[in-house]
C-alpha cells in the first residue's frame, strides 16, 4: 500500500485538532485513554501523549484497558513494553466494554472524557483512520486480525 503524504498528513492534523478540542474542554486529570494495544489504540496513545508532553508536561497520562479472557503472549508483551515506555498506570478492567466503561467510571469518578482509537472503515468513528495508515508494532508479525479473545478472525497483511 503506498500512502499519499498529504492525505496522511491532513488525518494526523484533524486527529490532533480533536486532541487539542478535548484537552481545551476538560483538564488533563479528567481525560482518560482507552488502551488496549491494538494499532488503532496505538496511534491514538502516541498522539494524545504527545499532546500532553507539549502542553501538560507535568501531568500524568491516564489510560485503562478493557481486558478480554484470553489475549496473544505477543499482545500481553507489547501492553508491557508500551506501558513502561509511556510511563503508564493502565488500569485493568474485564470486558465486556458497557460494564468495563461503568466500573471505570465508579472506580475514577474524575474521568469526563475518555479517547478511543478506532478506524473510520469500523464504523463509530472519532479519528479518521483508514486501514491503509500502519504502524508497526510489535505483535503484527503474528499477522492477526483481532485482539479479543485470543483467537484469530482473519489476517492482515498490514504489518
Amino acid at each position: 500500500v503506498i500512502l499519499d503524504p498529504i492525505l496522511l498528513h491532513q488525518v494526523v492534523e484533524e486527529s490532533l485538532r480533536v486532541i487539542a478540542d478535548c484537552f481545551s474542554q476538560y483538564s488533563p486529570s479528567s481525560v482518560s485513554v482507552c488502551f488496549n494495544g491494538g494499532k488503532d489504540c496505538i496511534v491514538m496513545l502516541h498522539l494524545v501523549h504527545a499532546h500532553l508532553q507539549q502542553h501538560f508536561p507535568d501531568c500524568q497520562l491516564q489510560t485503562f484497558y478493557i481486558s478480554e479472557e484470553k489475549t496473544f503472549p505477543e499482545l500481553d508483551q507489547f501492553m508491557e513494553t508500551c506501558c513502561a515506555s509511556y510511563s503508564l498506570d493502565n488500569k485493568v478492567y474485564k470486558g465486556p466494554m458497557k460494564p468495563a466503561l461503568a466500573r471505570m467510571l465508579e472506580e475514577q469518578p474524575g474521568v469526563q472524557a475518555t479517547v478511543l482509537g478506532v478506524r473510520y472503515c469500523t464504523g463509530g468513528q472519532v479519528m479518521y483512520w483508514g486501514s491503509g495508515y500502519v504502524l508497526e508494532v510489535g505483535y503484527c508479525a503474528r499477522g492477526d486480525s483481532t485482539l479479543g479473545g485470543g483467537t484469530v478472525l482473519g489476517r492482515q497483511v498490514l504489518c
